[in-house]
This record gives C-alpha cells, sequence and structure tokens, in this order.
C-alpha cells in the first residue's frame, strides 16, 4: 500500500518514487510488477492506474463487514 501511494503521489515518476521510500529504482520496478501481478492490472494502462488509485482512497471510508 505504501508503495502505491507514493507512486501515485509522484504522479508515476520512478525516480521520485524510488527517492521518497529510500528505495533503488529498481526495488520499486520490482515492488510494481508484483502489484500488476497480483491486482492483474496493467499500471501502464491510465484506466487500470484510475481504478487502483480511487480504490485507495476508499480504504478509509469503506469498512469491511
Amino acid at each position: 500500500v505504501q508503495t502505491l501511494e507514493a507512486f501515485f503521489e509522484c504522479h508515476g515518476n520512478l525516480s521520485q518514487t524510488a527517492a521518497r521510500l529510500h528505495i533503488h529504482r529498481n526495488t520499486l520496478t520490482y515492488r510494481l510488477e508484483q502489484i500488476s501481478t497480483i491486482t492483474q492490472l496493467d499500471l501502464d494502462d491510465p484506466d487500470a492506474r484510475f481504478s487502483l488509485q480511487f480504490a485507495l482512497k476508499l480504504r478509509p471510508v469503506v469498512k469491511p463487514g
């Protein structure tokens, strides 16, 4: 979640996101690939990014159960 939040806050800029998270850019790329695999969403697709970002924004509002 932290990786995705930083990714969106940095408007998808990998270098800025890696710097914000204090990780290597390759580590960030690996994490994003894992997220893409798990969610089955292509993070290069603007609609998929929007859906994921929207879901993250709703997390505090929507309570399970």
